[in-house]
C-alpha cells in the first residue's frame, strides 16, 4: 500500500501499545494496514463495504510479517480489543478489524486533502484562463506545473489528484468479482507503473476469454511490462497479433518437431 499515515507521540504515553516492543510493532502493522478508501470486499460470505480505519487480516499473516508468534499475536489483538483500542470480528478465514480512534488519529489529514483538492481546482481554472492567451507551447508548459502540484499533493495527502484506482476497482468489481485486499494492493501497483487504461484493457481481455481471476490479469500485465509495452495502442496492437498467432495456430498442423520447439519458447502459451 502506498502513502503514508500520522503517528502522534503521545503514543509513547499509551501503557498497553508499548507494554513491549511486540504490541507496539502490532499497533503500527494496523496502522499502516488500515485502509484509506472505501471499497467491497467478501466477509463471512457476504458483500461488505470497507471503511477507513478498517482492515482485513489474520492473525498468521501479522506473525509471518513481524516474526512474532502467532499465539503472542492473539493476545495482544485481545488485549487491544478489552482496552477499546480495536474492534474485531473473526471468520474462518481472516479477521474484520476496526481501529476505534481511527478519525481522531489522522482527523488532520482530510484537512490536508481538502486544501490540495482545492489547490488543484485553483490551478486548473487558472490553465483554462491562460489557455485564451498563450500559445499551446505555453499551455504544455502550464499543464505540467499542475501535473507537478497534484503530485506533490498525492505526496502530502492519499488520493488528492485522482489516478484513475477508482474506476479501475469499479470495473474489477462489476465485471471479475469483489476486489480483496491482495487484489487492490496489486491493482494499486500496476496502475501506478502502467496507468488506468492498460490495467481495464487487461481486465477486458480477461473477460473475453472467460478468465475472470487477478491471476490472469496479473499475467497479461507482466507479459506487457516484459515486453515493454507502455501504452494502449501498443497493448491492443500486441493482442491482435496474438489472436492472429492463436488463430494460425489452431488451423494449421504442426509435426511434433514444429510442436516441441513451439512449446518450448513459449510461443502459444497462454497468460
Amino acid at each position: 500500500m502506498e502513502g503514508w499515515i500520522k503517528l502522534h507521540r503521545k503514543t509513547l504515553d499509551n501503557p498497553i501499545i508499548t507494554k513491549d516492543s511486540d504490541y507496539l510493532a502490532v499497533w503500527i502493522y494496523l496502522l499502516l494496514n488500515t485502509t484509506h478508501k472505501e471499497y467491497d470486499v467478501l466477509f463471512k460470505g457476504k458483500r461488505i463495504t470497507l471503511k477507513k480505519g478498517q482492515l482485513l487480516t489474520g492473525r498468521k499473516s501479522i506473525s509471518e510479517k513481524l516474526k512474532i508468534e502467532e499465539n503472542k499475536v492473539q493476545r495482544i489483538l485481545k488485549t487491544l480489543e478489552n482496552e477499546h483500542q480495536i474492534e474485531q470480528q473473526s471468520s474462518n478465514k481472516n479477521r474484520l478489524i476496526t481501529i476505534v480512534s481511527w478519525n481522531k488519529y489522522q482527523q488532520d489529514k482530510q484537512q490536508n486533502e481538502q486544501q490540495v483538492n482545492n489547490n488543484c481546482t485553483t490551478n486548473e481554472q487558472q490553465v483554462n484562463t491562460n489557455k485564451n492567451v498563450k500559445n499551446i507551447k505555453n499551455d504544455k508548459n502550464v499543464i505540467t506545473t499542475i501535473s507537478d502540484s497534484c503530485v506533490d499533493g498525492l505526496q502530502k495527502a492519499d488520493d488528492s489528484c485522482d489516478d484513475g484506482l477508482q474506476e479501475v476497482i469499479s470495473f474489477y468489481n462489476n465485471n471479475i468479482g469483489l476486489v480483496t485486499p491482495f487484489i487492490l494492493e496489486t491493482l494499486e501497483d500496476f496502475t501506478k507503473e502502467m496507468g488506468k487504461d492498460l490495467v481495464i484493457y487487461s481486465m477486458q481481455i480477461s473477460v473475453e476469454a472467460n478468465k475472470r481471476n487477478g491471476r490472469y490479469i496479473k499475467a497479461i500485465l507482466n507479459n506487457w511490462q516484459k515486453a515493454g509495452i507502455k501504452t494502449l495502442i501498443e497493448a491492443q496492437k500486441e493482442n491482435k497479433t496474438k489472436k492472429v498467432k492463436e488463430s494460425n495456430f489452431k488451423s494449421r498442423e504442426y509435426n511434433e518437431k514444429e510442436l516441441t520447439f513451439l512449446y518450448a519458447n513459449n510461443e502459444f502459451e497462454g497468460e
